[in-house]
């Protein structure tokens, strides 16, 4: 996971403050405040967020029906998602077309993630802190999680108010590249192999060994196979996977793994979250190589110059760093203050990277 500075605001998402409406939905709202009704009808967006989070209750939403209950909430919710998707190009601008997670590079589409899960919690569902960007397989997976059962349990507060349940989610339960330097080094990759039944875990130097090399990329099988040098004897076009780790016994590590799915392996050919980490760990070795074939710091610049390029064209920030470290200390902190610019990797978070 690539640690992020990111903004408390943007210039560039600015959602109004009052709403207007009009339709079904402002009928409604006026129905619910007992005015007279007109074709349309402005009411603030907080009240917006208050009302979907009196749903998220369960509580009824008191001058309606059930049935019109939930064209308004419809309504209302089509509203919320039209205005936090706005977010999308300044998040991009700001942090790059990564996603925050998995860190698979995004050319097309950006998905605005909730931190604090947008259904259950409305009211931060257009707060720009709130958003990171993601890719697809990393929203989906994450979807509503936590749910206010599990965030009330987590706070140990008796009757927590919004504001304790998006502080429990925040900074006591995950670990999230905008607010922690250090998910970097509590994440780390590692390459394992499979061999006799079981996944083997690599050493680091034995992970990026000048003689492992790519062999196949198998969507269908979904697989990765490499060859790989293990105590001296070639293994050939044996599977290998990248694999997110954490301390033992750590919680909150193991947590925030599962409330993304890093380490899914999923059979579907939509989610190659892992099938392309491990590419891009093969890609990072074999620049690598490339790098160590100069024969003077001359040489080395000028190999060095496509180097940030086609890493952030990979994506995967932390498997390019971790390969990089374990090849290498000085490629690592060459990496590391080269690409923390709008070019590559914009605001990356350094404080606590090699």
């Amino acid at each position: 996971m690539r640690p992020v500075k990111k903004s408390s605001n943007n210039q560039s998402y600015a959602p109004d403050a009052a709403q207007s409406f009009s339709g079904a939905v402002a009928a409604l709202l006026q129905k619910i405040d007992g005015v007279a009704t007109q074709p349309n009808y402005t009411i603030d967006l907080d009240r917006v967020l208050k009302l979907l989070l009196e749903r998220a209750k369960g509580l009824p939403i008191a001058g309606v029906t059930a049935v019109e209950q939930d064209v308004l909430v419809t309504g209302l919710k089509q509203r919320v998602t039209t205005l936090y998707k706005t977010a999308a190009l300044p998040l991009t601008q700001e942090l790059g077309a990564f996603c925050a997670y998995c860190g698979t590079a995004l050319p097309g589409l950006v998905e605005v993630e909730h931190t604090v899960p947008k259904a259950p919690y409305p009211m931060y569902a257009t707060t720009w802190e709130n958003f990171l960007p993601a890719c697809g397989p990393c929203n989906t997976s994450k979807g509503n999680k936590p749910d206010r059962i599990t965030a009330t349990q987590s706070s140990g507060i008796h009757a927590p108010d919004e504001t304790d349940l998006r502080n429990t989610i925040r900074y006591h339960c995950y670990i999230w590249p905008d607010l922690a330097p250090d998910c970097y080094r509590r994440l780390p990759l590692k390459l394992h192999y499979h061999d006799s039944n079981r996944w083997i875990e690599l050493d680091p130097a034995t992970s990026v060994n000048g003689n492992n090399q790519l062999t196949a990329y198998d969507v269908i099988q979904h697989q990765i196979l490499a060859t790989i040098e293990v105590n001296h004897t070639l293994l050939n076009d044996v599977p290998v996977t990248v694999v997110v780790d954490c301390a033992a016994h750590d919680t909150v590590e193991a947590d925030t793994i599962d409330l993304t799915g890093l380490n899914d392996d999923s059979s579907s050919i939509y989610d190659r979250r892992q099938m392309n980490r491990t590419r891009a760990w093969f890609d990072a070795l074999e620049e690598c190589r490339l790098l160590g074939t100069a024969q003077s710091g001359y040489d080395l610049d000028l190999l060095w110059k496509g180097t940030p390029r086609r890493a952030a064209s990979s994506g995967f920030y932390a498997v390019w760093l971790t390969v990089m470290q374990a090849y290498g200390a000085h490629y690592a902190t060459r990496f590391v203050q080269e690409t923390k610019n709008s070019l590559y990797y914009p605001q990356t978070n350094t404080h606590s990277l090699p």
